[in-house]
């Protein structure tokens, strides 16, 4: 899963803390930091200009322009929270897409390495193979 939802609170918290001066704690938040946050604690970039970039990148406001989504993410996932991939699951129910044009798989305990979330590799296998037969 990748991040969906740039303006949630697991975001929120980790932008303050990069603007801060916490070091990143993993690649996301090493991108996230050197091309938002230190251009913006430096002056560099306007927070409007910030904000748009995040816009543009949180999937979850665009929803009803994904084509078909399959998403897996694992509960205990400690580089990308859960809350965006229920983000995402929210909206795309909201928008009353269902299978097979949207499916969603969380792995209760299972961290970030799509090869530990037991089954995913068939689903996805599934899903493509219903996309293109």
């Amino acid at each position: 899963m990748s991040l969906t939802d740039f303006f949630d609170d697991w975001v929120r918290a980790i932008v303050a803390d990069l603007a801060n001066g916490l070091p990143p704690a993993n690649d996301f938040e090493d991108y996230l930091n050197q091309e938002f946050i230190q251009p913006w604690v430096r002056g560099e970039i306007t927070l409007g200009d910030m904000r748009r970039e995040l816009v543009r990148r949180s999937a979850v406001l665009f929803a009803s322009d994904h084509p078909w989504t399959q998403i897996h993410h694992g509960t205990a996932d400690a580089t990308i929270s859960v809350s965006q991939a229920d983000a995402l699951i929210a909206a795309m129910d909201a928008l009353g897409r269902t299978p097979p044009a949207f499916e969603a798989f969380l792995y209760e305990g299972a961290g970030h390495d799509v090869g530990a979330l037991g089954g995913s590799e068939a689903r996805i296998r599934s899903f493509f193979e219903t996309l293109w037969p």
